[in-house]
């Protein structure tokens, strides 16, 4: 296993937040990343829309299936070698993105990371089996369907209803995730994050500020 402590000093630091579409996660990152930077630490902040198959990867299975959703959306190779690995081995530089979802082709960028403390990484399926051991610390934000599909959707004028034929994929891929891998057990912190402005641990690793764990 390649996970550690996760205070050290020899290398950045993998921040990993998970969650489902809409969950908040960028938000978070964000958040996270502004409250770090307060107390002196250098922060990059990176996201898994920037490490997405081509379309005739990600659609091989159909446009709308959420087993293609979950298993082909993304490259995993690209995101391990390029920046998880280096980070882990101390790496300077690193992938900060490989792709670009809006052309649909390869645009690979290089970030140096020597001055960085801590590196933040948000996005989808994050406690999958080949991701989960590269996290020192992993977040997942566990929000509603009927919460998290509205707020998603609501940025693109979409259906906000989790119910929906459009958002079946979305939310079906995202259970398969949920009854695969089980993120809400392998994250050090579950936080429920329905209402962005008050939201709370549900349970936490580190054994602080603990409250009863949540069902899947």
């Amino acid at each position: 296993m390649i996970k550690t402590d996760p205070i050290r000093s020899d290398r950045a630091l993998l921040i990993g937040i998970d969650g489902s579409d809409g969950s908040g996660k960028s938000f978070f990152a964000r958040e996270l990343a502004e409250s770090l930077q307060q107390v002196g630490m250098n922060v990059a902040v990176c996201s898994i829309d920037d490490f997405h198959n081509k379309r005739e990867i990600r659609y091989e299975k159909g446009r709308t299936s959420p087993i293609g959703f979950f298993e082909d959306s993304h490259n995993l190779e690209m995101l391990i070698s390029g920046l998880l690995r280096p980070v882990i081995n101390g790496k300077s530089k690193v992938v900060s993105k490989c792709f670009d979802c809006g052309l649909d082709r390869e645009l690979v960028n290089y970030s140096d990371i020597s001055s960085v403390n801590v590196v933040i990484f948000e996005g989808l399926f994050l406690n999958r089996d080949e991701l989960t051991k590269f996290w020192d610390c992993s977040i997942f934000l566990n929000t509603d369907f009927s919460i998290s599909v509205a707020r998603g959707n609501a940025r693109f004028g979409l259906n906000p209803d989790p119910e929906h034929e459009t958002n079946a994929k979305y939310v079906k891929g995202n259970l398969i995730y949920r009854n695969r891998c089980n993120p809400l057990a392998r994250a050090d912190i579950v936080i429920d994050n329905n209402i962005l402005e008050s939201a709370s641990i549900i349970s936490n690793k580190y054994g602080l500020g603990t409250r009863s764990s949540p069902q899947p």
